[in-house]
């Protein structure tokens, strides 16, 4: 993990006041060329009364990563027309992405080219610098120096910290004209996996309840460690909101035989704290590491630090990585476990606490 350069709630949460967006403002997105893509759109769709004209297989490539040519012309056109023509397009605010849909596209550069997740790219897409230009046209990160080394950091501050996210959402800020939507993906090893998500956010929402301890397990390194500094001010919150089993604990890879509501860290290998817990239905968890959403992490077996597939194997609501190097500034504040404590759902919970937009960050969830 490299350390910068400066010295679900689920995505519905029936009964909250707070939880957006719900059936008539979200838009199921699968690639048509994979039949298990298709196939998790429809259970989706089902489970969550997702009606069909808001449902849009489009045909891409089966590819990890996409160019931006590609994604312009195969994904986000294509994406609206779909919309457009149903009628619907104005009225979505989140977008439900699923497996076998590319994971990054490809930002060209002169003199090279940066990544950003096909989630990230998607949520802005709308957005337009103060003269016009498209901001998928401006480089995504901005080049910083990192223990002596060049290094890629992100650019471009997140807009929406506050306030109630709806269709339409706008903002004024940092020389952009803001237009965001919420994006998050159901993916894990497998289509049986993925689908996993979906089925924690449901069993979640029939108890009411997402049962276990919150920990807060401090970074196994100072880079990782970056944001172990707001654990106590969270943990203190989340008591104040009567959640009875908080905990702040020092790194330990062997940390088992736990339920967890929540675990967040920081580290680049873990044991058995993964497999060696059960995670409730609900349940949502941060990893601060450079390289746990990457494509090799989906594959069927192995992984590049630690894979945020083995959390969804273990039936977690919610998760994010980051698809390439992003810095160590850019993970979630750690309050997002508050705010989905509060009730916002899983894609408001993670997307008000980012520090920034149009980068590397990944969320999958429902």
């Amino acid at each position: 993990m490299r350390r910068a350069a400066s010295a679900l709630a689920l995505v519905f949460a029936a009964g909250s006041a707070r939880a957006v967006p719900g059936p008539d403002s979200v838009a199921v997105v699968s690639n048509r060329n994979v039949p298990g893509s298709v196939a998790l759109a429809a259970m989706y769709a089902e489970a969550r009364a997702v009606p069909a004209r808001q449902r849009c297989a489009l045909d891409l490539p089966t590819d990890d990563t996409l160019s931006l040519a590609d994604f312009r012309a195969r994904f986000t056109e294509p994406l609206r027309r779909c919309l457009t023509e149903a009628g619907v397009d104005d009225r979505i605010e989140a977008y439900a992405l699923m497996r076998g849909l590319p994971i990054r596209v490809t930002i060209p550069l002169a003199g090279g080219a940066q990544g950003v997740s096909l989630a990230a790219a998607l949520m802005v897409e709308r957005s337009r610098l103060l003269d016009g230009t498209a901001l998928l046209d401006a480089a995504p990160g901005v080049a910083r120096t990192c223990a002596g080394s060049p290094c890629v950091g992100a650019r471009w501050a997140n807009p929406f910290t506050d306030g109630a996210f709806t269709p339409g959402w706008t903002s004024e800020l940092g020389g952009v004209r803001w237009s965001l939507r919420l994006a998050t993906m159901l993916h894990g090893r497998s289509d049986e996996d993925a689908a996993r998500l979906l089925h924690s956010a449901l069993d979640a929402e029939r108890a009411g309840r997402v049962p276990g301890t919150w920990l807060f397990m401090n970074g196994a390194d100072r880079a990782r460690g970056a944001l172990d500094v707001e654990s106590d001010e969270v943990v203190a919150a989340l008591r104040d909101l009567g959640q009875a089993e908080v905990a702040r604990v020092p790194f330990n890879a062997a940390d088992t035989g736990r339920t967890l509501a929540a675990y967040v860290t920081g580290t680049a290998s873990l044991g058995a704290t993964i497999e060696g817990n059960r995670f409730s239905p609900g349940a949502i968890v941060d990893n601060l590491t450079s390289l746990g959403a990457v494509p090799q992490n989906f594959a069927p077996t192995g992984e590049a630090q630690v894979s945020i597939a083995r959390w969804v194997a273990m039936g977690v609501a919610g998760v994010h990585g980051a698809v390439e190097e992003p810095l160590n500034n850019c993970f979630p504040s750690r309050r997002f476990a508050v705010d989905y404590a509060e009730g916002a759902t899983l894609a408001e919970a993670y997307l008000r606490h980012m520090p920034f937009v149009y980068w590397r960050n990944l969320v999958l969830g429902d």
